[in-house]
């Protein structure tokens, strides 16, 4: 989650005396396009020294790309110009040399980038607690201001030479694209909290009974406390409430608390710079507890393969828990959050998750109800795939405009001794005679064992695991599952599909191997 605070130019130049622009971009072999794959003006707050020079860097990914990675030091005037410069269409490129033209040198070299649409606003920071290409630990939740491309550079890109160059990137320079892809060709104006360093706290017991929290900044060299306001939130299973809002007078600030909080978040705003800090919701620790372990003995385990063996400490535990803590965890609190993530549970399972044992007729109407909403690219992993379970497939699907890949694989249908892939056959001709057929390509997965094992249907929506082949699916205990990360299982899928042979090249071969 994000939060949108306003800032006000001119307090750019006084709080930062230099930026570093941070690139990255690549190199295209035959054309010899500078291409912008990620860029970033990172501010310096005034007792922040500049970084030294660093060299260029880079890779080679391909035959067809390098990929370079350069820092330049430069005033944060100069910085914040090259920015809103990129904005209107001009990211000027720094010479060999390292040098940075003139703003307004209109013959300086430029990258090739897409259009740009700023977020949140020309005037405005949204303050990050989410991961920003090029930002460093010591940021915390630093102010960005995003330029987002409409075009992504590696959009004609192979996936191997993809995932190596956002690999380098990720490694030497801390841009994550595989993480964020959204960011892929994206420029980004970071401007770290310039009042203080940290925020620490800690719980203190007065002498009347009561909790206080005890807020204390570590202020930036010559910074002032003065107009930071604290405000103070707790998230209980019902709602959130506000427990209090509370102005810095100097760099320590003292809480009283009327109860004891559950989970709760800290905001630090500055009057001129908007939010300077989102903590975040987490759980104060009030009470303790302790668990011992002690190890009386040593189980080895010997699995059939050697190779395999491994052992296990086999212990007894204690636990001893402060009263209070179990107080609390019987009290109406503990007892309404518990209901409130039972909610949560079940109503993400209802459309996620499926269940049926003994109720064949229950699942292949399941599965038809899947497949007959595609209306994108339908895709089905199955390395028992057969000839009956294409009509399964191709009937289903209401839309015939809807292109339909089959994943299968060599095991099985040799395992079939002929029976598999001659119904295979006999079934693709059959469907594809038939009028208003979908587009349908069949590949299979080479080898003994084939790459993939479970069974996977991927749409446009969702990526859904069946515990069992399409084939009497649902008589036995099963599950039907949408996978909560899609990407890079449809990426790697996406890997084996080209590795595969299409089917009836795979026949061929067959046959002349057999001499038929």
């Amino acid at each position: 989650m994000e939060e949108v605070s306003v800032e006000q130019s001119s307090t750019l130049l006084a709080d930062y005396d230099y930026a570093v622009l941070r690139l990255a971009w690549v190199v295209h072999r035959r054309t010899r396009e500078r291409i912008l794959l990620c860029a970033a003006v990172e501010l310096l707050p005034r007792e922040v020294p500049p970084p030294p020079v660093s060299e260029e860097s880079f890779a080679e990914i391909s035959a067809n790309f390098f990929v370079y990675a350069r820092n330049l030091v430069t005033s944060s005037e100069r910085g914040i110009a090259w920015f809103d410069d990129a904005y209107q269409g001009r990211a000027v490129r720094p010479s060999q040399s390292g040098t940075l033209p003139r703003s307004d040198d209109m013959s300086a070299p430029q990258f090739k980038t897409g259009m740009f649409a700023v977020e949140p606003g020309r005037e405005s920071f949204v303050t990050s607690t989410s991961r920003v290409p090029f930002s460093s630990d010591w940021h915390v939740t630093p102010r960005v201001r995003h330029l987002v491309s409409d075009v992504d550079p590696f959009a004609e890109w192979h996936h191997s030479e993809k995932d190596a160059a956002k690999q380098w990137l990720k490694a030497k320079h801390h841009v994550d694209l595989l993480l964020f892809p959204e960011y892929a060709g994206s420029i980004h104006l970071i401007a770290p909290n310039p009042i203080f360093r940290e925020l620490s706290m800690r719980i203190e017991r007065e002498d009347s009974g009561r909790d206080a929290i005890l807020f204390a900044l570590t202020l930036r060299r010559n910074m002032s406390a003065e107009g930071l306001e604290l405000i103070l939130e707790e998230k209980r299973a019902t709602g959130v409430c506000i427990l209090g809002k509370f102005k810095f007078t100097d760099s320590v600030l003292r809480v009283r608390l009327a109860h004891r909080p559950g989970e709760v978040r800290q905001r630090i705003i500055d009057n001129r710079r908007g939010l300077l800090l989102d903590g975040g919701f987490a759980v104060f620790i009030l009470g303790f507890s302790l668990e011992t372990r002690l190890v009386s003995q040593i189980r080895r385990v010997e699995p059939g393969n050697p190779a395999e063996a491994y052992e296990v400490a086999i212990s007894t535990g204690t636990r001893r828990a402060d009263p209070a803590t179990q107080a609390a965890e019987r009290s109406a609190r503990a007892e309404l959050s518990r209901a409130s993530s039972a909610r949560r549970v079940r109503a993400l399972a209802e459309d996620n998750q499926r269940w049926f044992r003994n109720r064949a007729g229950d699942g292949v109407k399941a599965l038809r109800e899947l497949i007959g909403d595609a209306n994108e690219t339908l895709f089905v992993c199955d390395p028992y795939f057969g000839g009956d379970d294409l009509l399964r497939v191709i009937l289903a699907i209401a839309n015939t405009a809807t292109p339909v890949q089959i994943l299968t694989s060599a095991m099985y249908l040799r395992m079939r001794r002929g029976v598999g892939t001659d119904l295979l056959e006999r079934r693709l001709e059959e469907v594809r005679k038939a009028p208003s057929t979908n587009p349908l390509e069949v590949r299979v997965m080479m080898g003994k064992k084939p790459a993939i094992h479970d069974r996977l249907i991927v749409t446009a929506s969702k990526t859904w695991a069946l515990g069992s082949s399409l084939n009497n699916y649902g008589e036995r205990g099963t599950l039907m599952l949408a996978v909560p990360d899609p990407d890079p299982v449809r990426e790697d899928l996406l890997r084996v599909w080209e590795s595969s042979k299409v089917f009836e090249t795979w026949l061929v071969e067959r046959k002349a191997a057999k001499g038929r």
